[in-house]
Formats: C-alpha cells, sequence, structure tokens
C-alpha cells in the first residue's frame, strides 16, 4: 500500500514538472514578404491545457483560435531555442475546421529558458513562413 501511495506521488510530481503552462506574450512587428519588418502587434496565447493557440491582432481587435498540441523542443540552424507545437488534425476534423488552419507553430528564444524573439508559422497550405517579431527579436531578426 505505502509503494503504491509512494508511486502515485511520484509520478503525480514529475507530470507536473513535465507539463506545459499557458504562454501568453506579444509581438510588435511581423516581418513582410519582401523582407520588411512592418509595425504589427499581436498577442500570442498558447494554452496547451485547452488545446488552443489564441492570435489576437491587437490593431483590429480580432482573435483566431488554432487548435493545437505540443510537438518538440529544438534548436534552429541560427542555435536559438524553438518551442514547436503543430495543429491538432483530429480535433480539428471532429469540430470540422478548415484545412487552411492546419500548421506548425514554433515559439523562438534566444536561448533555453531566455527571452522570446519571436513566433514562426507555416500553414500547410501556405509557401511562406509567417514571422512576428518581440522587440528584442526585431534587432536579430532585422537583416
Amino acid at each position: 500500500m505505502k509503494k503504491n501511495i509512494l508511486t502515485i506521488f511520484i509520478l503525480t510530481i514529475c507530470s507536473f514538472s513535465f507539463a506545459q503552462t499557458n504562454l501568453i506574450f506579444s509581438t510588435t512587428y511581423k516581418k513582410t514578404f519582401n523582407g520588411n519588418i512592418a509595425n504589427e502587434s499581436f498577442t500570442f496565447n498558447f494554452n496547451t491545457n485547452s488545446g488552443k493557440l489564441l492570435m489576437t491582432d491587437n490593431d483590429f481587435g480580432s482573435t483566431k483560435e488554432y487548435l493545437i498540441k505540443y510537438k518538440d523542443i529544438m534548436y534552429d540552424k541560427e542555435d536559438y531555442f524553438n518551442i514547436i507545437y503543430e495543429s491538432d488534425i483530429l480535433q480539428n476534423i471532429k469540430q470540422q475546421r478548415s484545412k487552411s488552419e492546419n500548421g506548425i507553430f514554433g515559439v523562438i528564444y534566444d536561448k533555453k529558458n531566455g527571452d522570446i524573439l519571436g513566433v514562426k508559422i507555416l500553414f500547410f497550405h501556405k509557401e511562406n513562413i509567417d514571422l512576428y517579431i518581440t522587440e528584442k527579436g526585431k534587432t536579430i531578426f532585422e537583416y
């Protein structure tokens, strides 16, 4: 009995330490197709508990909701730390959502547990990656 309680206790602690929490932050710029930086204010709410990304255009006050799930962590070719989410395609099908909402969503950090530089979004139906940039990310991605 004590062994079972200890096992449950340890599993509970481990599951909390690995659980993803909500990540809410704002960006102030977007990289345009021709490589320029435009002033565009967005707020991103990555809520893995509910399986949703809320992307709010602060200039227009409109919000888009995407069904997501955690995919992976990685360092990109520039050695920035990324947390990758992907569309939850099964939930999209169950809720009869458009296939155009399916994609990959990456939060870019300057280093692990560091500052957020921006968000990369690649929708499966588009060729280009959308890059939303924080104030700190502007100095890095402005080239």
